[in-house]
């Protein structure tokens, strides 16, 4: 019955595209508005990072903030839709053991146990300690946004086809091939933001 109910919760309870607008009317403890904070500082952090240790291996990008939409891509050629879903594919993909998996538009995550609000009890919000800080939040949507401007991963049909089929027969996680960069830059960023917190706090 426990197993009914956790697969139910993760094909009803989320399929929702979270978003500020959202966040900021649930009700109860200002959760909503601290996890719009937490979003925005990572965001400036992510952007920080780019601006003091710009990848080679990547195009130019920045992360843009909308107040209604949330984040958004900004390239060279212009602007670019980066959203973040709640959805039974995220589901899945946390059931799998993982955290969010990158598509065209942006990615998806899945749901946390209690589920009571998807825009927020969901695993871009919640890490394995609670609520993410802007350092972990910001290491996620960076890892996602490199599979979006190279692009790799399941960004698209036959590339997602090409990256479940290496899954299976040879292993997914930092060992695919397509995860490889994105894992790489995350860990810098996270060192980066380590070592920044650290110099702050002297």
């Amino acid at each position: 019955m426990r197993l009914f109910s956790l697969a139910l919760l993760g094909l009803t309870a989320c399929s929702t595209v979270i978003s500020p607008a959202e966040l900021q009317a649930i009700p109860g403890e200002n959760r909503g508005i601290q996890a719009i904070e937490s979003w925005k500082q990572s965001i400036s952090l992510v952007n920080e990072f780019l601006e003091a240790q710009a990848p080679a291996e990547l195009p130019w990008f920045r992360l843009g903030w909308s107040d209604r939409h949330g984040m958004f891509l900004v390239r060279e050629d212009g602007v670019q839709s980066f959203r973040v879903a709640c959805t039974p594919w995220g589901w899945l993909v946390v059931k799998s053991g993982f955290t969010a998996q990158e598509r065209s538009w942006g990615f998806v995550v899945g749901p946390t146990a209690d589920g009571e609000q998807p825009q927020l009890d969901n695993t871009f919000f919640q890490g394995l300690f609670g609520m993410r800080g802007p350092q972990s939040l910001g290491g996620l949507i960076l890892h996602e946004a490199i599979h979006t401007v190279q692009p790799s991963g399941t960004v698209g049909f036959f590339r997602g086809l090409r990256y479940y089929w290496w899954a299976i027969w040879k292993g997914g996680g930092e060992a695919h091939p397509d995860e490889a960069l994105a894992y790489a830059v995350e860990r810098r960023f996270l060192d980066w933001a380590a070592e920044r917190a650290r110099i702050e706090d002297r």
